[in-house]
């Protein structure tokens, strides 16, 4: 490994040289899964993109397991409220952040799912666990946290869990129809769950171009799999309009590429060989 042209061998040299963006046919669970994986998502694109967030994190599992181990063994409430401050600064501060990115990136995550779908539209939304006023400050956030956890405490001393906070939020993502909007986890074919996922992932990709002055490669593992040609082909024109930089993608049929045979480069792995 190089690093600015200096060989070095230690990995840690690396670190924050390369920017990566990844879809792979698990990230299906982003939008099909439960609200850990998104909450998942959240924590590693704003931990990546938005300093501080990082620290934030980090002290509010800190008070949280240290709460919840207070509650778990009984303790009184005195004991028990004196991770609250602790807790509810961080809390606010990680509630502000997923707002302002979820919000900030809606219409384009929107935008990409037109885009792929050929038409249809979507959206990304936040559910906070604790109820927030539009454009609470962090003041007002940290006071709505606090008075979620007073309204619990009964609940949780007898469950020995916190039972309000971020670590309760979700990312909310659905179609839009005619009527209401509905849950992509709920309703969607395996294609519309796949181009939800994928829209997310690039904008993953358009916070990193964004926020730390770089386009990430990206790589796209079996991404036309479940979708028809007329996504598989719209994927490809967003690839090529958008400012996206290097972009690898692997096709387990050399047809799924077949509209691109003379433009694109192309290997082919087979029994652990390369060939072009």
């Amino acid at each position: 490994m190089s690093v600015n042209g200096a060989n070095s061998d230690r990995l840690a040299d690396g670190l924050g040289h390369f920017s990566a963006v990844i879809f792979s046919p698990s990230d299906v669970d982003l939008v099909s899964g439960g609200p850990a994986d998104r909450r998942r998502f959240l924590d590693i694109v704003l931990a990546l993109n938005e300093p501080g967030y990082v620290k934030s994190l980090s002290s509010y599992k800190k008070n949280l397991a240290s709460r919840n181990a207070a509650l778990k063994g009984g303790q009184p409430a005195s004991v028990v409220s004196a991770w609250d401050p602790g807790l509810t600064e961080a809390g606010a501060e990680i509630m502000i952040w997923r707002r302002s990115w979820i919000e900030s990136r809606s219409s384009a995550f929107d935008g990409y799912y037109r885009r792929i779908s050929g038409g249809r539209s979507a959206r990304m939304s936040y559910r906070p666990n604790v109820s927030l006023e539009s454009g609470a400050d962090i003041a007002a956030s940290r006071e709505s946290f606090r008075e979620a956890l007073e309204g619990s405490r009964d609940r949780e001393a007898r469950r020995g869990i916190t039972l309000v906070g971020p670590h309760r939020d979700d990312l909310r993502l659905q179609v839009c129809g005619t009527g209401d909007d509905l849950d992509f986890r709920d309703y969607g074919s395996g294609g519309q769950r796949r181009t939800a996922a994928l829209a997310l992932r690039l904008v993953e990709a358009m916070t990193i171009r964004e926020r730390r002055s770089r386009r990430p490669m990206i790589l796209l593992d079996d991404v036309f799999a479940e979708l028809d040609a007329g996504r598989s082909e719209r994927i490809l024109e967003v690839m090529e309009a958008e400012d996206t930089g290097q972009v690898v993608l692997t096709a387990p049929k050399d047809a799924d590429v077949r509209v691109r045979r003379d433009a694109l480069p192309r290997w082919k792995i087979e029994a652990g060989e390369i060939t072009t």
